[in-house]
Formats: structure tokens, C-alpha cells, sequence
């Protein structure tokens, strides 16, 4: 993957199609800090993405910045007063970021070097649906006084989608580097938890017995994330799983208020004060 580095020292344009974990993220980061007398804008569709490599980058003492729902005006007004004075290396923000008008015109009066699209995919799977800000992106780099070099990034890009997002982005001539998407590291393995009880409670304890077999069976020093199709029943698990292993379980939902004790939930999870999420 490292030697992808060279496509963007040229200054090309580039689509990266690699498994997760393989290094996408330390590409564009390396690249950005070897210009870091310039911006580089890393757009991601989740909050969770931005915590997770802001702590990194922080840790490192490399100035980044993000912009969310939680920071107060005044926060906001302090981030985009560095990135117009060339404080700042990396600036993490979600695409709707990018409609706002404030945040437009400093960024047309900011030295940027490089716009990432991280998990670019989202640009066909939700733009055209409940994320229509994934399918502007491209406008508000033509805004930009100085076309930046646009890195969008996947691990799962279909042949059809891949020309909707380079045209999408506005890219010019974007090389498209590949990796193998198998991952030795991971094993999936498929779990009957089929059910005859007739009530949702006794379903739920068969599911709840078969499952912490398989947290105490995989998770000992590592963490363990469950996703569950309702809120409602993410709250079940969690009531659940905090009696069997008090003070490690931690949830993580939109309904969990307000947005600043949502993060630090988020945040406890990363640092590994809560094993469970």
C-alpha cells in the first residue's frame, strides 16, 4: 500500500480500494503531514470514524481539529480561524459540513492541499437517499480558489459505482489503486440462535445465553461490538449485558442524549475503559 504514496507526491488524484485496517488512513495521513504547511479536509460519514482518528493525531501532537453537532459556535469560530491562518493540518468534518456557508468561505481563503472522501461508497449508497449532501461534495471543491487533490477511499466500490464517484468528486484522471480485500486476520463464522419459545422475553434469554458464550469465548483481551436493528433493542442488550459484566458495557445510539455524554460513551469504548459496546 506504501507505495501508493508517489501517486499523491505527483499531486494525482486517487481512488484507494482497500480492506479496512490495510492502511488507507495512514496514506492519506502521511501524505497530508508531509505538506503540512497546508489543510487537508478528511470528510467521514460517521462521527465514531472522526473520534477514532482525531485521538490518534492528537496523541501524536499533530494539529487537527473536527468539526460536529457538539462544538459550540464559539469552538467552531476558533477551528476555522486556525484552518484560515494555516494553524491547522487536518480538519475532519461530515459532507454537511460543506453546505455551510461560513465554513465555505474560509475555506476559500485556506491553503488547502488535499480533500479526503473517506468510505467514498456512501456517495452511492446514501446519497441518492437520506444523505443528498454526499452528492455536493464535488461543488463545493469547484468553489475551492485552488483544486486540492481529491482521495476518495473504500473497501467496497463496485466497477458502476466507481466511475459515478470519480465523476461525482469532479476528479481529473484519478489513478485507482488496489489492494487485496481478503483479511487473514478475520474469521466469520455463522451462529444458528434459531428459536421455538413462543414469547419475546424467552427468545431474547436463549439469544442472550448463546451470545456471552461467544463474548466469553472471543473477546478476553480484545473488545466486543454488537449491532442491533432497533434502539430499543440495543437498550435491552445493554440492561442485560450490564448485570453480567458490570462496567463494561457501554451503548451507543442516536437517541442517547445529549450528543457530548454520547461521546464520551464512544470515547470510553476506544480507550478501552468499557470492553462491550
Amino acid at each position: 500500500m506504501y507505495s501508493n504514496l508517489f501517486t499523491f507526491y505527483a499531486e494525482q488524484d486517487a481512488i484507494i480500494i482497500a480492506a479496512t485496517g490495510s492502511g488507507k488512513q495512514v496514506i492519506y495521513e502521511t501524505v497530508g503531514l508531509a505538506h503540512s504547511d497546508k489543510l487537508t479536509i478528511v470528510i467521514e460519514p460517521l462521527l465514531t470514524l472522526i473520534y477514532n482518528q482525531m485521538q490518534t493525531l492528537q496523541a501524536h501532537g499533530i494539529p487537527a481539529d473536527y468539526i460536529d453537532m457538539t462544538r459550540s459556535k464559539e469552538d467552531i469560530d476558533k477551528i476555522l480561524n486556525k484552518a484560515r491562518k494555516g494553524k491547522l493540518n487536518f480538519l475532519y468534518v461530515t459532507p454537511e459540513r460543506l453546505q455551510n456557508h461560513a465554513f465555505i468561505e474560509t475555506m476559500q481563503h485556506s491553503n488547502i492541499f488535499m480533500v479526503v472522501v473517506d468510505e467514498c461508497h456512501s456517495i452511492t449508497e446514501w446519497g441518492y437517499t437520506f444523505r443528498d449532501a454526499y452528492l455536493h461534495i464535488g461543488d463545493f471543491i469547484g468553489k475551492l480558489k485552488r483544486k486540492p487533490v481529491i482521495c476518495a477511499c473504500s473497501a467496497t466500490i463496485s466497477a458502476d459505482s466507481l466511475n459515478t464517484i470519480r465523476d461525482s468528486l469532479h476528479m481529473d484522471k484519478p489513478a485507482v489503486l488496489r489492494s487485496d480485500l481478503r483479511r487473514d486476520n478475520l474469521i466469520l463464522l455463522k451462529k444458528d440462535v434459531t428459536c421455538n419459545k413462543k414469547t419475546l422475553e424467552a427468545r431474547l434469554e436463549f439469544r442472550i445465553k448463546k451470545l456471552c458464550k461467544l463474548i466469553d469465548k472471543y473477546h478476553k483481551d480484545g473488545s466486543v461490538l454488537i449491532f442491533a436493528q432497533t434502539t430499543t433493542y440495543v437498550d435491552a442488550l445493554y440492561n442485560i449485558l450490564g448485570e453480567i459484566y458490570p462496567g463494561d458495557v457501554t451503548r451507543y445510539h442516536s437517541r442517547v442524549k445529549p450528543e457530548r455524554r454520547k461521546k464520551q460513551l464512544l470515547f470510553d469504548f476506544l480507550q478501552g475503559k468499557r470492553k462491550i459496546i
